[in-house]
């Protein structure tokens, strides 16, 4: 029976003459006419390329959440095959260990030594040898002088030689806090409880925070504890970094990294921060800046400038993480941070404190005077008050006095005004002593309250 109803219909079908055509077409052009004149009536003249780029966002919606999938399969593969790659950046991840690898490398120099002052002279030495070596290729690769293999090379170099200077000081503050806790009080006991209070510094800020105070009283407070070991805008600028590192985090800069799984939470980074480990906040911040110079090379125009800006403040932000225990790594950071954005003046601010620190008093006073000649007075404030107040003390020795003066008295009307020199009440000196006694109390509780509830 289905066979006979195929074949009648097959003998029965055939050839469309014109009257067929033009049947047909008219159908279609009045349903055309009708689909077009309903597009018009709601949605205008423009009505078509309004549904034409609805049309093509779904196809990208479509093709992103398809391109997911396939990603979240192949991380899964991976994972269980043990193929993991190593997150893009030049710092170590927590799995590795550097240490190790160097030891396997140079016969067995870096061998794990029982006793703590063998392995702290293994790892200063290993540092020494690492610097030497990084200069000259730093060097070369600063002039274009070496392949992509080299560079790769290089890459790795340099971040062995982030972990081998953690381990170091963090291997220095046990021996330090041993030595504390073992040694009769003496004439050095304050100097050794100074150097011990500045590993308290990263971890009373994320805790004054967390509480909700103002970044001013915080920067009033610390000016008080502080003002035998820092100077005011260290602390002013070291404030600053937690507060970008944690606006970072909060505003996504970090959730969609390549190799995201790899790179450590942001409370983890802000935990072992607190804590004297700030290698964890370099490793996020250095894929940023990766991520940030290849998403420039795709750019142009005012688009590109803007991306070069963005990495200029991240790599200020690893400058002042790293200032209180690297001095290197800062004058690399900020020296970058100038050559991303030639008019970023926190860069040349800082830069010019780290050739103050280098002895470099010529190309210190370059560096301020980049901060005057750029600087608006309302956005860089503090920049302005921080540079003129070093310029005045440049120009008193070089008995110009009046210049001197004058900049002095820009300089101490700003501060005066920010309130950083008042004195603290005898309640708020109770109050901060106790929460500096117990800084790493509750962390936790208050770095979650600064993913949580606060933007800067």
């Amino acid at each position: 029976m289905l066979g006979f109803y195929k074949a009648k219909h097959i003998v029965e079908w055939k050839i469309p003459n014109q009257d067929d055509y033009n049947e047909i077409s008219g159908l279609v052009y009045s349903k055309y006419t009708r689909i077009h004149n309903m597009v018009i009536e709601q949605f205008g003249s423009n009505g078509w390329y309004i549904i034409g780029l609805f049309a093509l966002l779904l196809v990208i919606i479509a093709a992103i959440y398809i391109k997911s999938i396939i990603d979240t399969f192949k991380a899964r593969d991976e994972e269980l095959s043990g193929e993991n790659p190593e997150p893009d950046g030049l710092f170590y991840t927590i799995e590795e260990n550097p240490i190790k690898s160097i030891a396997n490398d140079n016969n067995d120099v870096f061998e794990e030594e029982e006793d703590e002052q063998n392995y702290q002279k293994s790892l200063r030495s290993s540092a020494e040898e690492l610097d030497k070596e990084l200069s000259l290729n730093l060097l070369r690769a600063s002039q274009n002088d070496i392949d992509e293999k080299e560079r790769e090379q290089l890459s790795s170099d340099i971040k062995k030689r982030m972990k081998i200077h953690a381990d170091a000081e963090n291997s220095r503050l046990k021996e330090l806090k041993l030595y504390l806790k073992n040694k009769p009080q003496d004439k050095h006991t304050e100097t050794l409880k100074a150097e011990t209070e500045k590993d308290n510094l990263i971890s009373i800020i994320v805790n004054l925070l967390g509480r909700g105070v103002n970044v001013s009283k915080i920067n009033q407070s610390l000016y008080f504890h502080y003002k035998n070991i820092y100077e005011i805008n260290d602390i002013i600028h070291t404030v600053q970094s937690v507060c970008n590192f944690v606006g970072l985090c909060n505003s996504g800069r970090f959730d969609y990294l390549p190799q995201r799984q790899m790179l450590p939470e942001n409370d983890a980074a802000i935990y072992a921060w607190a804590n004297g480990d700030y290698s964890l906040t370099l490793i996020l911040l250095q894929s940023f800046l990766n991520q940030l110079m290849e998403q420039s090379q795709e750019e142009n125009g005012i688009i590109k400038d803007m991306t070069y800006a963005l990495a200029s403040n991240c790599a200020c932000i690893m400058g002042d993480i790293a200032k209180l225990k690297d001095v290197d790594l800062a004058h690399n950071s900020f020296e970058l941070a100038t050559e991303l954005s030639p008019k970023n003046v926190t860069a040349w601010s800082r830069l010019g404190d780290i050739y103050m620190l280098e002895g470099a008093l010529e190309k210190a006073m370059i560096s301020y005077q980049n901060v005057i000649d750029i600087a608006d007075v309302y956005l860089y404030a503090a920049e302005l008050a921080h540079a003129k107040q070093q310029l005045s003390v440049y120009y008193r020795k070089q008995e110009v006095l009046t210049k001197a003066e004058q900049l002095e008295q820009e300089s101490t009307e700003y501060y005066d005004g920010i309130g950083i020199y008042n004195n603290l009440t005898e309640k708020e000196i109770l109050a901060y002593n106790a929460i500096y006694a117990g800084s790493s109390q509750n962390l936790r509780q208050y770095i979650y309250n600064l993913l949580n509830t606060y933007h800067f």
